[in-house]
């Protein structure tokens, strides 16, 4: 019954990122996010993305793994009501941090737009 009501919704087609999706959508919301001085790449397809989180943009060298910086950020904006995946030692198995993303299926882009805005808002605070 799920499969046949994803299908039926075309949800997975949704999730890609065809122009007027919301894989589209969630693509062009997050990188604005690239802006932001401790975000050192955004990447992803469809509904699955991660942001990485670097000290120096230049040079993408990561925040020391003490600071955990990651999960200040997904502490911060849980508590504004986006839930995300803090994720940390992707660049040597101890340092560099990253949020993975992944929505359900049924978001639509305006609620995209808001998360993204929420996590922002979240990153500028742990970023203090």
């Amino acid at each position: 019954a799920v499969l046949h009501r994803m299908q039926e919704e075309k949800m997975i087609a949704a999730a890609n990122s065809p122009s007027g999706s919301v894989g589209k959508a969630m693509r062009e919301n997050l990188q604005r996010l690239c802006d932001l001085p401790c975000v050192g790449d955004v990447r992803g397809i469809g509904l699955l993305w991660g942001v990485e989180f670097v000290k120096d943009k230049s040079s993408k060298q990561p925040f020391p793994p003490q600071l955990n910086f990651a999960g200040k950020v997904a502490e911060r904006v849980a508590s504004r009501g986006v839930l995300t995946y803090p994720m940390q030692g992707c660049v040597d198995g101890d340092c560099g941090d990253h949020l993975l993303l992944a929505p359900p299926a049924v978001i639509t882009a305006e609620e995209i737009r808001w998360a993204v805005d929420e996590l922002a808002a979240a990153i500028h605070e742990a970023a203090r």
